[in-house]
Formats: structure tokens, sequence, C-alpha cells
């Protein structure tokens, strides 16, 4: 009797002294529950501040109203890190948000020490059989910028190393603007340890942020996370509509996929200028088989030369004739210093640019595993009735004109809402090359590219 007065009056002293952290608070002994959700907003950025109505702060008022509403044996917690004030975490509960943690020093987004610090503390103050992970903030895919914090390791296969990185969540502008790209994000994830000390294994990772529904992102996180949802395209600001939106993330794990975008587009209002945002859900035990699909059918297409794929749809019931396949994002002048700062599309529509190249008997085995793949997928209403289309290749002040809604209509029994790189002559000036940055990602480097000559 006495060792357990003893044991419940030093436990407390116990949890602060080995956190190592500006804890001030912390509630009462975890106890395992089905599963931990954890939000993290990256919002160390306009996202947090009067410029986009505090897009931040509101999506986590949401948050605490949908909690309500949330399974009875999952946690929520939120990570906070906003643009003027010093980063939270904070436990959600019953419509209530308690302040777990308050750091009394600045962190960044977009450092992979500074996100697997805040995971872990949450892994082990919330144990849970599972895990599921939402990434709010900005992103940009797998485009290729500066300025981005590296893993030294990941990213050996590319030149000018020291300059140049993959980009694509979380950007941090406390010191200048930094990124944190995907392969580091990987390794990062990969440190969060469970009780046992094995490494997590997300049930997923939902993107709320722009362009992050890449085959190289996915690929990327395949250890990671059994399902990557999020958007091929821009998304607004204010995210998912997260009262009705947070209880779905404590559901059932095979209804995840669908159900998390199904209220996502349903529940928006889209009262910006977006008629919507291109979903998808991929099953990384599937991906895998995409990557080896996608490269016996790049195979095909070898010459023995450099192989130029076609961006030009092979068959078109538009009028007129679709000009490009579906793209997702314009290069800026950041990318190509030229006259015309918009002149060319990445992150292409990869079933769009695999059916303009290979043979209908090619394209039909290569879709089979790729609709195995991709489990669930939405896309907005046809443009050509909406007139609405700033959710597809309008990046940086670059609008399309109405002529392209016919270049750019989307059949919604076919599409499937998932971006990739492809190498093209005319990215060979763009700085730093596109054509040469793409292989810091492991689906470039085992795809087929160089096998194209690229």
């Amino acid at each position: 009797m006495v060792k357990k007065i003893l044991y419940i009056l030093l436990l407390p002293l116990f949890l602060v002294t080995c956190s190592n952290d500006d804890n001030d608070g912390g509630g009462d002994i975890p106890s395992v529950t089905r599963r931990t959700i954890i939000i993290y907003f990256a919002a160390d950025n306009n996202l947090s501040t009067e410029s986009v109505d505090k897009a931040a702060q509101k999506d986590l008022e949401e948050i605490v109203k949908g909690s309500k509403n949330l399974p009875s044996d999952c946690k929520l917690v939120v990570f906070m890190d906003t643009q003027y004030d010093k980063p939270y975490i904070a436990e959600v509960s019953k419509g209530k948000s308690t302040t777990i943690r308050k750091y009394t020093t600045e962190t960044s987004t977009a450092s992979g020490e500074d996100i697997r610090e805040a995971l872990q503390y949450i892994v082990d103050a919330y144990p849970a059989q599972s895990y599921g992970l939402v990434l709010w903030g900005h992103g940009t895919g797998s485009i290729i910028s500066n300025n981005v914090v590296q893993n030294s390791i990941s990213l050996t296969y590319a030149e000018d190393d020291q300059l140049n990185s993959s980009n694509a969540y979380g950007v941090d502008v406390t010191n200048g603007s930094k990124w944190i790209n995907t392969p580091t994000l990987a390794t990062t994830l990969s440190k969060v340890k469970d009780s046992d000390g094995n490494s997590i294994y997300l049930d997923y990772i939902f993107f709320d942020a722009c362009l992050m529904m890449s085959a190289e992102n996915a690929y990327e996180l395949r250890y990671n996370a059994r399902y990557i949802i999020g958007a091929t395209c821009e998304t607004p600001s204010y995210g998912a509509p997260y009262v009705k939106f947070t209880p779905i993330l404590g559901g059932n794990l095979e209804d995840i996929p669908k159900k998390t975008i199904d209220a996502y587009i349903d529940g928006n209002d889209w009262s910006y200028k977006f008629d919507g945002v291109c979903l998808s859900a991929v099953d990384t035990k599937q991906i895998g088989n995409l990557l080896t699909a996608t490269n016996l059918a790049l195979e095909t297409l070898k010459t023995g030369e450099t192989v130029e794929l076609s961006v030009v749809p092979k068959e078109s019931t538009c009028t007129p004739a679709a000009t490009s396949c579906i793209y997702y994002y314009k290069v800026d002048k950041d990318f190509y210093p030229s006259e015309n700062d918009y002149a060319m599309h990445i992150l292409y529509d990869i079933n769009d640019v695999m059916k303009a190249n290979l043979s209908n008997e090619r394209y039909k085995e290569w879709y089979r595993v790729f609709d195995e793949a991709v489990v669930y997928a939405r896309c907005p209403r046809d443009i050509r009735t909406s007139q609405k289309h700033d959710w597809i290749g309008t990046y940086y002040g670059s609008p399309l004109g109405y002529n392209d809604f016919y270049s750019f209509y989307i059949p919604s029994t076919t599409y499937k809402c998932l971006s990739f790189l492809v190498p093209l002559s005319l990215y060979k000036d763009t700085r730093p090359c596109i054509n040469t940055r793409m292989y810091d990602y492991e689906w470039c480097r085992e795809v087929g590219w160089k096998e194209l000559g690229w």
C-alpha cells in the first residue's frame, strides 16, 4: 500500500522530469485508445494572418466543434504554429481545447527534427492502437524550388544539393521561407516510435494542402501510412470543413478514403473562387504495383534515343480538340526566366498522359493496376458548365481563358486524380532543372525515365 501511494505521488514529477519540454500541463495519466488523431498546423506563414482571414485559427475552431461527435475511443491532438505566436499542443475533446504544452522557444514546421519531436511527444502522451495524421498548411507537391530544408541522405541524386531541393510541405517563414521535402518528411515520420520502440505506421496521412497527391509523394511515403489522401490541385486556404470532417477521422479505416473525400467536397460551399477540389486516396500497399506497371508500360516506348512523351491527348471528344493533357500547375518565373513567365505546365495527370502515349491494350493493362492503387477519387463539376476553373493550372495569376474549358474537360467516370512529373525538353532551361531534380524522388529513379533517355 505504501509503495502504491508513493508511486502515485511521484508519477507526476517523473512525467515532467522525463518529458524534456516546455510542458505547462498534461492532464491525467494517458490510457491506450483505438486511434490518436494528430492534426499538424504548419501555419507559421500567411495562413495564420489577416490576409487570409486567419484560416488556421478558424479551422481550429471548426475542429473544436467537430470534436463533439468524435468517437469516444479516439483522442484528438492538435499541434499549432502560427506566424506571430510560439507553438503549442492541445488536446481537443467534447467541444473544448485544452493546451497540454506551450513552447517557450520557436520551432520550425519545416524542420524534420522539430516535426519528429512534436509528433513523438504526442504519441508518448496519447498512446493508441493506431494513429492518423492530418498535415495542414501550404503544399507544392513535387514542384522543384529553392530554400528547402534537406535530408542529406535522401537527396543525393541531383546537382547542387546544397542550393536546391525538391520541396513539398509546411513552409515556415520565421527565418526565411523554408519547406520540408517529401523524402525528409518520410524519414522524419519513420523516426517516431511507439512504446515498443517500433516506427509508427499511420492509418492515413491526409494532406490539407495544395498539390500533394502525386505519384512521387505517395511512393515516398508508402512505408509511413496505409492511405495517402489529398488534392492534386490547389486548395482554398480555409481547407476542409472540419465540423463534419473531424468525426470521420476517427472512423473505420476501410471507410476513411471515401468518407473523408466526400466530406471535404460535399461539406464545402467553395465561397472563394473554387468550384471544387480534385481529391484522391492511394492505397500504399498497391503503390509498388503501380510503379511496376508504369515502368513496364513506359518500357514499351523505348526507341534507343531520348523519348519525348506526348502531353496532348490521343483522342478527344472536345470541340475544339484538347491542346494538352490535364495539368495542375504552371511553371512561373522562379523556374523559367523568360518573357512568358507562365509558358510551361508541370504536374500532369498520370492517367491522362499514359492514355495519350500507350496503345489501347497496354493502357487497359496499366489502368487496371492504377485503379487498384487509387482507391477513391472525386473531381469538380464539368468546368465547361460551371465556368469555374481556379482549381486547375492557374497558379501565380495564370488564368485559363474561356476556350480552355474545352481543353480540360474531365469525364468523372474515368478520372482518378493523381499527378506526376514528366521530363520534357522544354524544361532544360528551368533553374533548377526539373529534368534533373526529379531524381530526388524514388519514384522517378525507379519508374524508367533513364531508360527513356532522360
